[in-house]
Parts: C-alpha cells; structure tokens; sequence
C-alpha cells in the first residue's frame, strides 16, 4: 500500500471516523468487492439484453432529478 494512502487511512482512524486500521481496510475491500460484483452483473445484462438506451437513460435520469428535488 503507498504511504501516503496508509497515513490517510491512519489519519480517518485517529478522526474517529473508523474504529481502526484494520477495519477501514476491510470495509474498503467489501465495498470494492460489491463493486465488482455489480459491474459483472451489469456486464451480464447487457451482454443478455443489449446496451441501455439514450431514451431510457434520460428517462432514469428525470426520475431520479424528481426524486432528488424531493429530498
């Protein structure tokens, strides 16, 4: 691991932010592993049912501006 990168996680640990070293690494490899999980099962789909669209993207992004505006 860089040092720069360890001394930051260090650094979120003295903060409070995570209860220690070893924790924050591991939840960086689950979030890292749920990631690639998602990106293959988007792989899949796309693989089983072609690329999304223009027009249901802009669809999803409209939904999504609603929803956000609501919060």
């Amino acid at each position: 691991m860089p040092k720069h990168v360890a001394q930051e996680a260090r650094e979120r640990v003295r903060d409070g932010d995570t209860q220690s070293f070893s924790a924050f690494v591991s939840q960086a490899v689950r979030e890292k592993l749920e990631r690639d999980d998602l990106k293959r099962l988007l792989e899949e789909m796309e693989a089983e049912y072609g690329p999304v669209s223009a027009e249901r993207l802009a669809w999803a992004d409209g939904v999504i501006d609603r929803l956000l505006s609501r919060a």
